[in-house]
């Protein structure tokens, strides 16, 4: 009789091993599914946030020229507002900010610019793995300025975290046509 208990005991044992196992399975392939759809979910949002981005810049080149065209004598557009004023319109998405930079000669016309575009919340400090677009007066969109292409050429400031995606874009423009 006792050996019977012992046997059923054992029985019972090793069938909550068998459920715990099961529920420990089910738990990680829960938290794995999970895990990888918010992934791809944050892959496919992030994806669309830079098509939004990209075209916006290629916007933004289309209505410089058209600026230029309409404004010789000044040249091409310093500020945003000026190219919002000529029909250009604020981006659907506002998770990039854009900036127009000229080199600001001291006589007209302005024939030079560069449109930087970054992810608005990538201005924290210690950042890193995302994409910055840019553009100028050959309507060239580059960059895509991830990890990997950014971390040798750093300037002090932006090891720290703080960046300057103008003199980003400008320096890997200058290594890109080479």
């Amino acid at each position: 009789m006792f050996r019977a208990i012992v046997k059923l005991f054992a029985q019972v044992q090793q069938m909550s091993v068998k459920r715990w196992s099961l529920l420990v399975l089910l738990v990680l392939c829960t938290w794995g599914g999970w895990w990888f759809l918010s992934r791809a979910f944050e892959l496919a949002r992030d994806t669309a946030y830079e098509s939004h981005a990209r075209a916006y810049v290629k916007r933004i080149d289309e209505v410089q020229k058209g600026f230029l065209r309409d404004n010789p004598g000044q040249g091409f557009a310093c500020k945003l507002d000026d190219l919002r004023r000529a029909g250009l319109a604020s981006p659907s998405e506002n998770k990039y900010n854009f900036e127009l930079h000229c080199d600001k000669r001291e006589r007209p016309p302005e024939m030079e610019y560069l449109v930087v575009a970054y992810p608005a919340d990538k201005r924290v400090k210690g950042v890193w793995g995302f994409q910055v677009f840019c553009s100028d007066q050959t309507g060239e969109i580059w960059g895509e300025l991830s990890r990997e292409n950014m971390r040798d050429n750093l300037s002090e400031s932006e090891k720290t975290g703080l960046y300057d995606f103008e003199g980003v874009c400008r320096r890997n423009h200058h290594s890109s046509q080479q």
